[in-house]
């Protein structure tokens, strides 16, 4: 009977698996698998991350996937399975920060339950004063973040060791500076990155399919084509709140329940925002998402 091993699915590429056999070092080669059997004919779609069973090929051949074990959790778009967390880059010059668009990658991942790092890359090219105040201003919504330059090494300790023993993905919008992050960290790896178009602001997408890239000492790093487009239709308004760590603590004391922290009289959230306790800026988001889901919803 073949030996049945073990292993990660690192990406999935015109119909083969290629799978990281648990417990070998980050750099081994990996198996390309096919899917054979029972798992085949249930049409099972497996993706980046998967923990799977599979046979090794017997000499040069290919080997054939079995089983795939429970995930823990798991992403539609981009396409990929049990996460840590979601460390969310954007940049603090060229092109400048923009709130809203922070604010709605961030309200992705706690939508997906997902623990998510704010990474804010061209911190060289920012003033002092501008690196502090994003910083602050997120930190104070709970969040951990991260201002880091790749030109000038700063911040990138501190994301490796973020990184550590971890399975995460990158998510931002283009021209960021994701794949420059992921050189900078792990030189060895070389990914292609694009520069910012002067014209449109934004860069090129430089990643055609999602990858996981094992880590040195443990864990793993996704490098996808995806995570520049979020949709926000299928939430409730509820779903919303609970998307904003900051509104928590002040929620259950407002007036009606469930408060939708818009029109509503004796808002908690409305009147932590007023006190300085929230951010203009984060309510502003949470009321443009919130009015975006009325309209999807016909309301």
């Amino acid at each position: 009977m073949a030996e049945i091993k073990q292993g990660t699915i690192i990406k999935a590429y015109n119909g083969y698996y290629y799978i990281l056999e648990t417990g070998a070092a980050s750099d081994a080669a990996l198996v390309a698998c096919k899917i054979r059997g029972k798992l085949k004919q249930s049409r099972y779609s497996l993706v980046a991350g998967d923990l799977v069973q599979f046979e090794p090929p017997a000499g040069a051949g290919e080997g054939r996937i079995h089983a795939a074990l429970p995930r823990k959790n798991a992403l539609l778009k981009p396409a990929i399975a049990n996460l840590d967390q979601v460390l969310v880059v954007f940049a603090l010059s060229n092109p400048e920060p923009h709130p809203l668009q922070m604010d709605r990658f961030l309200a992705v991942a706690e939508l997906a339950g997902l623990p998510a790092v704010l990474c804010l890359s061209k911190a060289d090219e920012a003033p002092e004063e501008v690196v502090r105040h994003w910083v602050d201003l997120y930190s104070r919504a709970g969040y951990e973040v991260i201002a880091f330059s790749s030109k000038e090494n700063k911040g990138l300790d501190a994301i490796r060791a973020c990184l550590h023993n971890k399975t995460s993905v990158l998510s931002g919008p283009s021209g960021v500076g994701k794949s420059t992050l992921l050189n900078a960290l792990f030189p060895v790896w070389q990914l292609e990155t694009g520069e910012v178009s002067e014209k449109i602001g934004r860069g090129r997408h430089t990643t055609r399919f999602t990858q996981l890239l094992p880590l040195p000492g443990g864990g793993f790093v996704a490098d996808t084509p995806g995570f520049s487009v979020v949709d926000f239709t299928h939430v409730t308004p509820g779903q919303l709140a609970e998307c904003f760590p900051e509104f928590h603590a002040y929620a259950g004391q407002c007036r009606f329940q469930p408060c939708t922290h818009d029109h509503e009289p004796n808002c908690a959230v409305k009147a932590a925002r007023e006190a300085g306790l929230i951010a203009a800026s984060r309510y502003e988001s949470y009321l443009t998402i919130l009015a975006e889901i009325r309209q999807a919803k016909g309301r």
